[in-house]
């Protein structure tokens, strides 16, 4: 599996460079000993021999491909090697390998278009085929519709704007919220009941208030129409039916 892996990076290195060459871009090996950049992460440092003076390894190439765009080099590439000297996650290490491109006179469009043909060269270079154009969102409805401006679409469950259905509700908690000029939203999950504990309920209560919002209410709609719910007792008949209409 591991020559596997390793013969893969090889042949997917090749495609890469093969599609930016094809499309005129040139790769500039950028040089590693640099002066320190204010940027976000912590560099490493090497030593001279000089007292009190240091290298510092690079956090990306940013500086060198912006004095090559003007110096006239419109288009550039690198299979970059960068160092940031910072804690270990999942899809970061203190030394990484990064496709590091650089465009000039463009357009948002061309940027896209270009990353969506690399990155279905890449995959199918591993044996997989996948279909461009990607499916494309907006910030705001992302963050509408999922909560998060990096959404896994894989998932069913959408946030959904449920304010019209408690326009003049009794409950108090949100006519509070309604008063103040927030908003009620919902997530419909089938088949949830019986597999949140109190536990896991109490958590989202935490973390929907670290969120800035006001709690989680859970509502249990039976197959039968039953609803159960610490509010059902309080909503009208219109509720429960423009509640169900909206979210299905």
């Amino acid at each position: 599996q591991l020559q596997h892996n390793i013969r893969l990076r090889s042949q997917i290195t090749k495609a890469t460079r093969d599609y930016f060459h094809s499309h005129r871009f040139i790769e500039v090996e950028t040089p590693t000993l640099f002066k320190s950049t204010p940027e976000g992460a912590r560099e490493f440092l090497v030593a001279t021999r000089h007292a009190g003076k240091f290298y510092s390894l690079p956090q990306s190439p940013q500086q060198y491909k912006q004095l090559l765009m003007a110096s006239g080099f419109e288009r550039y590439f690198q299979l970059a090697r960068s160092y940031r000297d910072e804690s270990g996650r999942k899809d970061r290490h203190p030394a990484f390998t990064q496709i590091d491109v650089e465009m000039a006179f463009i357009n948002q469009d061309d940027i896209i278009h270009l990353i969506e043909g690399l990155l279905v060269r890449i995959w199918s270079t591993a044996g997989i085929n996948i279909r461009s154009p990607f499916p494309r969102m907006t910030h705001s409805e992302a963050i509408k519709k999922y909560g998060s401006d990096k959404p896994d679409t894989r998932f069913g469950f959408l946030i959904q704007d449920v304010t019209h259905c408690f326009e003049n509700t009794k409950i108090s908690i949100f006519a509070s919220v309604l008063k103040e000029g927030g908003h009620v939203q919902a997530l419909r999950i089938p088949g949830l009941q019986n597999r949140l504990t109190k536990n896991e309920l109490d958590q989202l209560q935490d973390e929907a208030k670290n969120a800035g919002g006001t709690g989680v209410l859970v509502v249990e709609v039976t197959e039968t129409d039953q609803w159960k719910s610490t509010i059902q007792k309080y909503m009208t008949n219109e509720e429960k039916e423009k509640l169900t209409s909206t979210l299905g």
